[in-house]
This record gives C-alpha cells, sequence and structure tokens, in this order.
C-alpha cells in the first residue's frame, strides 16, 4: 500500500479493512491494534462530525500524518525496510506467540500516540503555538484509552476466566494504561512542544531521540515483573481461539 495515497478519515478506515482482512487470513496478530486503531479512528470521525473536537480540519490532517506514518511502517516492516525503533517492536510482537492481546495493543499505541502523533501535532501547527490544540491532543489519547477498554471488555465476555482474571490484575492493567497512555500522554505533549519549536536541521535528532525514549517504555510491556509474567502467561491460556475469532470479539459494537 503507498501511504502517501491516503488523504481522509474514509481512506484510512478502508486501508485498515484491508490490513484487518489479511490478518485474519494469515492468523497475524498485528491486526489486534489495527481493529482498535480502527474503532479509535471511527469515534474519531463521529466527533469530528458531531462536533466534538475545537479544531475538526486539523484533526483530520492530524489523522492523515499518524495514518501514513502507521501504513508506511507497516509496508517498511513486510518488505524489511527501514523503520523506527517504536514500530519495529510493536510488529515484531506480532511474530512471538507467546504475549497476550493487551500487550499487542499497547505496544501499537505507544508506537503511534507517544511517537506519531507529537510529531503530527508539532507538524500541523506549522509553528504556530499548540494551546489551541491541547484539548483536541488530549481527546484523541482519550478516544483511544476508552477504545481500548472496550475492546479488553470485549475480549473478556465469551471467556468467563479470563474476565475473572482481569478483575483480579485491575492493578497491572492501571499501570500499564498509566505508563503508556497517561504519562505517555503527558510526556508527548512536552515533546511536541519543543518539536514544534525547532529548526528543520535539529529535528531529525529530536524525532530519533524521541523514538529511542518512546522504545524504551516498552520495557514494562515486553518484560514485566516476575508476579505480572506469571499473570499474563495465564490469561494467554485463557485467550482461546485464532486471531480471526478475536479480531471478531473486538469488534464488537463497533460501526
Amino acid at each position: 500500500m503507498n501511504a502517501y495515497l491516503i488523504n481522509n478519515i474514509d481512506e484510512i478506515i478502508a486501508a485498515l479493512d484491508k490490513v484487518i482482512s489479511e490478518a485474519e487470513k494469515n492468523n497475524d496478530t498485528s491486526g489486534y491494534f489495527a481493529t482498535v486503531y480502527r474503532k479509535a479512528t471511527l469515534r474519531i470521525k463521529e466527533e469530528i462530525v458531531s462536533g466534538q473536537f475545537e479544531n475538526s480540519s486539523r484533526i483530520e490532517k492530524i489523522s492523515v500524518f499518524i495514518a501514513r506514518n502507521y501504513f508506511e511502517a507497516h509496508s517498511n516492516f513486510i518488505n524489511k525496510k527501514p523503520v523506527t525503533i517504536s514500530w519495529r517492536k510493536a510488529f515484531r510482537l506480532s511474530k512471538n506467540s507467546h504475549p497476550i492481546v493487551l500487550q499487542h495493543l499497547l505496544m501499537g499505541i505507544n508506537a503511534q500516540m507517544n511517537l506519531d502523533l507529537g510529531v503530527a501535532i508539532a507538524e500541523v501547527a506549522k509553528g504556530k503555538s499548540l494551546d489551541e490544540l491541547e484539548a483536541d491532543f488530549n481527546h484523541i489519547y482519550g478516544i483511544f484509552a476508552t477504545v481500548l477498554r472496550e475492546v479488553q471488555d470485549n475480549i473478556s465476555s465469551d471467556w468467563l476466566t479470563l474476565k475473572l482474571l482481569l478483575k483480579i490484575t485491575g492493578a497491572i492493567d492501571k499501570y500499564l494504561f498509566d505508563h503508556i497512555i497517561a504519562d505517555g500522554r503527558d510526556e508527548t505533549w512536552r515533546f511536541a512542544n519543543h518539536y514544534a519549536t525547532i529548526s528543520k536541521v535539529n529535528k531529525s535528532r529530536a524525532f530519533s531521540f524521541r523514538d529511542q525514549e518512546v522504545a524504551a517504555k516498552t520495557e514494562v510491556i515486553l518484560n514485566p515483573r516476575l508476579m505480572d509474567r506469571f499473570i499474563f502467561r495465564l490469561i494467554h491460556i485463557t485467550e482461546t481461539g485464532s486471531v480471526a475469532r478475536k479480531i471478531k470479539k473486538m469488534e464488537q459494537s463497533a460501526n
């Protein structure tokens, strides 16, 4: 797929449909994040239409920017071309059968929100103050967090053991959510403000450094504490079924 053919929200959704369909056919766990991404994009589209964002036109531009980054990274990874560290770690996880669904989702959200969104906000602002985009920036994070919770509930709805485990492990979930989403949001906003003010010459270095920071955040996902690792193994055992079946569960209540 040519990422630069993506020009609006509807084209993002159509392209994600293709990624998800391929993932279902190939039992590819990279389809998990694509499913969350699609649900979040549908929600963003709805809220653009209903006027929930303060600057809807900019939100669509930001959505297109991060979508192009995602599809380019996805294509490059498949074709063994250079990919940012953050996306490489996220896509590489799809080759490992042991992680639970939540780990896959958080890896994708980390790369997209904590790296690409920060750059997108700064680039769309084009040197102007980012203050007027802050509320919309926070709103985007809120949408992804909400969709992530909904998807987790959907996955566990048919597996009572998994549902019980997720209730027991609420503290682990909160720790991971806070680290990737809440802390990540604040860090990304600071990065976006810095990135928006520096010269073009310095942007490459700043981006590379931020990529390393974002990639480092995944250590709590990839190498959890001993007790967390044990719980994740139990959850993995209860997450039965094919990738396609799990994706169908994740898509429940979606448009």
